[in-house]
């Protein structure tokens, strides 16, 4: 995964960065490491990885929520080591959370690209009738939204307001 350029991707909107990571056998930790000295918004949380979670996803589900429960800002912005958000996107993110900070909504469900195979082969629309999930609420009040399945999206209370972001 690319999870340096996801990271980095979303820095410039917040304020804080958690990232629960695990043992590794390859040069991640060294790699996250280096990443938190050169960023200091970036906070690293070791944790375990507890191979006796027999439902499907329900570990990453799991640690999502668990890196949730480190957050202080008011909202809180999930993003998966295979998620990139685009730099324009950045001060359209910070506009919505300023627009809505004083109202019942709790959350924001984003449209998702799914690249199949490289970049050239995006998941069509028709790809929700096999599985291809084509929104995800990845941005929610903290302490209102917790994660589901496989931590591919949140569910909580409260109104959802379902944001293209331009």
């Amino acid at each position: 995964y690319p999870f340096k350029e996801s990271i980095l991707s979303a820095l410039e909107f917040c304020d804080e960065f958690i990232l629960l990571y695990a043992d590794s056998k390859d040069d991640t930790e060294q790699e996250l490491a280096k990443l938190a000295h050169e960023h200091p918004k970036i906070r690293l949380i070791k944790t375990e990885w507890d191979k006796g979670t027999k439902q499907k996803g329900e570990r990453l589900k799991l640690l999502a929520d668990e890196a949730m429960s480190y957050c202080q800002g008011d909202w809180v912005m999930q993003i998966q080591a295979d998620e990139i958000y685009h730099e324009r996107d950045y001060l359209h993110l910070r506009e919505l959370i300023k627009q809505y900070q004083q109202t019942e909504v709790n959350a924001f469900a984003f449209p998702i690209l799914h690249f199949y195979g490289s970049y050239e082969n995006v998941v069509s629309k028709a790809g929700f009738q096999i599985g291809w999930y084509q929104k995800c609420i990845r941005l929610s009040r903290r302490e209102t939204f917790h994660h589901i399945d496989d931590a591919w999206t949140m569910a909580g209370t409260g109104k959802i307001i379902e944001e293209a972001i331009p």
